[in-house]
């Protein structure tokens, strides 16, 4: 150790955000860690969100380095109209994997919700440039931007 330095210790968190994400080595905990999954994509697809939160947290804290468990969760908040938790979800999900169009795009939608346009909408411009031909994002876009100038012409006051 250096002289001066001193050590901190990392979360479990963290330490998972600075290693690569992959799936666990160990058999039993990557049953377990499928089955959560599996578990919560199946109440999804029936429309059961808060239900599907709790398998995808169990992913989380099963595999906390995977960025789907983060993205999953994510939209099963966005369902919920819990916009500053997806938000949260996406950003963990997006540090994992930066490159992800699908969590560019929910996190898009959640700050949407929040009514943070201006992130939304770079949000967007970054998925464009990962892929440009996206139609949904350029729709989304667009009305973004609208509603970005509407709430900036009710902001103001003529004096």
């Amino acid at each position: 150790m250096v002289m001066g330095m001193t050590t901190t210790s990392l979360t479990p968190l963290t330490e998972s955000l600075t290693t690569s994400h992959k799936l666990p080595n160990d058999p039993s905990l990557l049953r377990s860690y499928e089955s959560e999954r599996s578990k919560g994509n199946s109440l999804v697809r029936k429309g059961y969100f808060s239900d599907a939160i709790l398998h995808y947290t169990r992913c989380v804290e099963l595999c906390p380095s995977m960025p789907s468990s983060y993205s999953n969760r994510a939209l099963c908040h966005l369902r919920l109209g819990k916009f500053q938790t997806a938000d949260k979800d996406c950003t963990t999900s997006l540090l994992l994997d930066p490159t992800n169009i699908k969590v560019l795009f929910r996190r898009s939608l959640a700050r949407k919700g929040l009514g943070n346009f201006r992130d939304a909408i770079k949000d967007l411009d970054a998925l464009l440039k990962l892929d440009p031909d996206n139609s949904a994002a350029m729709k989304e876009r667009g009305l973004l931007i609208q509603l970005q100038q509407t709430d900036i012409g009710h902001s103001t006051v003529d004096l």
